[in-house]
């Protein structure tokens, strides 16, 4: 019986320090905070409303689907159209915002979780919604943010 209690200890341990681990960049309790959206791509007058169609006045716009990957599930899944245009400058991303980025000859779609400054210059740290850890990129890498949605 004693051993069986260390293991549950034990366990519970280690779930608690990953999950720490997994808000680390947010703060251990984020998770009953409001966390960022991202930001307001499209202004309103840029939208336009009839009664057969809807027209979104965006200039480099491109519309992309996603892989199956189940990181951002289940806002973003395979069935998901979106619309994404290249950012001109690295203080357009905020923190919140989706972003497509080249990583290992692969695009990725995750949110900002953090931006900052170090030796090479301007990161963000991005994360899947469903994931445990932050990844460092660089303005270079990021090929698109996400301005719409479409189910």
């Amino acid at each position: 019986m004693d051993k069986a209690i260390l293991i549950c200890v034990v366990l519970s341990v280690v779930l608690v320090f990953l999950f720490a681990m997994a808000y680390a960049d947010e703060g251990f309790f984020s998770f009953v905070r409001e966390k960022p959206s991202p930001s307001n791509w499209i202004r309103g007058n840029e939208i336009e409303v009839q009664e057969d169609r809807v027209i979104i006045n965006l200039k480099n716009a491109v519309l992309t689907s996603y892989s199956n990957t189940n990181s951002m599930d289940p806002l973003i899944d395979e069935d998901t159209n979106g619309i994404e245009i290249k950012p001109m400058h690295y203080s357009q991303i905020k923190v919140g915002d989706i972003i497509a980025f080249n990583q290992e000859e692969k695009v990725i779609v995750h949110r900002v979780t953090n931006t900052g400054t170090d030796e090479g210059g301007w990161f963000c740290k991005v994360k899947g919604d469903n994931g445990l850890f932050n990844e460092k990129i660089r303005f270079s890498q990021i090929v698109g943010v996400v301005v719409m949605l479409i189910y």
